[in-house]
């Protein structure tokens, strides 16, 4: 697909989600889970300070 047409356009894709659905639960435990290596780097660099 490197010429630049794609069989789908993002609003497309966009119409088919439910926002109102609920997380996944494997998607709430990995946004629970505390950075581990360069990801803790980088949040502690943007965090703000406490």
């Amino acid at each position: 697909m490197s010429d630049g047409n794609v069989p789908y356009k993002l609003a497309e894709l966009i119409a088919q989600c439910d926002p109102d659905s609920p997380m996944p639960p494997e998607l709430l435990e990995w946004e629970q889970a505390e950075p581990i290596g360069l990801e803790r780097d980088v949040v502690a660099a943007y965090s703000p300070p406490s």
